[in-house]
């Protein structure tokens, strides 16, 4: 058996967290912070989920760093927009 320790700060622990999550690598019944089986979350969920405020998310989708689509009223951003937006970076 190999054992390796590795010192992360609180914030990389978050990310790593944060990609386990975006990329599904938890199984579904673990995986409470994002619902798989929707193809599109709301602003609400983003915000949660990346700890950003609402308004931030907002503000990052009309700058075009997160991408989003509006049926209606509401923005809807898609599992891969997420992803995209955070490995880009947010």
């Amino acid at each position: 058996m190999l054992k390796i320790e590795v010192d992360l700060s609180d914030d990389q622990l978050k990310k790593i967290a944060h990609y386990i999550v975006a990329f599904g690598l938890l199984p579904d019944d673990e995986n409470k912070e994002l619902p798989l089986n929707e193809q599109y979350i709301t602003v609400k969920q983003v915000a949660k989920f990346t700890e950003l405020t609402e308004p931030t998310i907002l503000n990052h989708i009309k700058s075009g760093l997160l991408k989003a689509e509006r049926p209606g009223k509401s923005w809807r951003i898609s599992r891969q927009s997420l992803k995209d937006y955070m490995t880009n970076g947010e």
